[in-house]
């Protein structure tokens, strides 16, 4: 077997969630500016949600202003147009942000939120020595994300920094926690079709993970849940296509 994607996994892939926890970036790569200016530290607010002391800078070129926000927990930039010499506001069209690995639960979740309000368009004013920047965006794609990246906390008490891996890897893991099965269709590829003779056919793969100072196998079986035929196979070269399945998953702590 080879090429195997659930329905599952390709949730993420399709809106290009990768590697955990989320980031984004449209800024074209190797881009240059020809100004820069620092504009100081402030905190970010919307409503009770704040982070304090993030460092600002404005990149420019003769075609760009961007708006660079570092801070302890996450990264953020915007492009920005000049509607009075001081006036500065956000255009939406250049985004991207990059969240920190290693912050509590909590405060994960709150970023979280923060930013899924800035993406439905609440507004943050940012005033320095020399410029007022208001900030307003609408981002419906970075809101799918972000509630898909929350949803892999509902059911779960594993801690941020024990989330390694792909998006679907830390779903995985997430979801073996309470040994349930999961409803799922699943693509894959049969090598030497001509000679195939299961029915009952399972598939599974197998991830690493660490939780507190334990290393385990994550071990994702995939079973079908009508019987592949032969005739069906042949039909369809191998190629098989949106097949009902059920995930089953189970860990193993590596060295018992």
């Amino acid at each position: 077997m080879k090429d195997i994607e659930t329905a599952l996994e390709m949730r993420y892939k399709s809106l290009k969630m990768e590697k955990f926890p989320l980031k984004y970036n449209n800024l074209f790569n190797g881009i240059g500016f020809n100004e820069e200016i620092s504009l100081g530290v402030t905190d970010l607010k919307i409503e009770n949600l704040k982070f304090r002391n993030s460092f600002c800078k404005i990149y420019k070129n003769s075609n760009l202003i961007l708006l660079d926000i570092v801070g302890k927990e996450f990264k953020l930039g915007l492009e920005l147009k000049k509607i009075t010499k001081r006036d500065l506001v956000s255009t939406g069209n250049i985004l991207y942000y990059e969240m920190e690995e290693n912050l509590s639960r909590e405060r994960f979740l709150e970023v979280l939120e923060f930013l899924k309000k800035l993406f439905a368009g609440e507004i943050i004013n940012l005033k320095f020595s020399k410029f007022k920047i208001k900030l307003q965006i609408s981002n419906p794609i970075e809101i799918m994300k972000i509630k898909l990246t929350e949803e892999l906390f509902e059911n779960s008490h594993l801690k941020v920094e024990e989330l390694k891996g792909s998006f679907y890897e830390v779903f995985l893991m997430t979801k073996s926690e309470g040994k349930e099965s999961l409803n799922t269709w699943v693509n894959f590829n049969l090598e030497n079709y001509e000679n195939y003779s299961q029915e009952n056919l399972e598939l599974s793969r197998i991830y690493k993970m660490e939780i507190q100072g334990k290393e385990y196998n994550l071990i994702e079986k995939i079973k079908l849940e009508e019987p592949l035929t032969k005739e069906k196979v042949l039909e369809v070269q191998g190629k098989i296509r949106r097949e009902k399945a059920i995930i089953e998953l189970e860990t193993v702590e590596m060295g018992k």
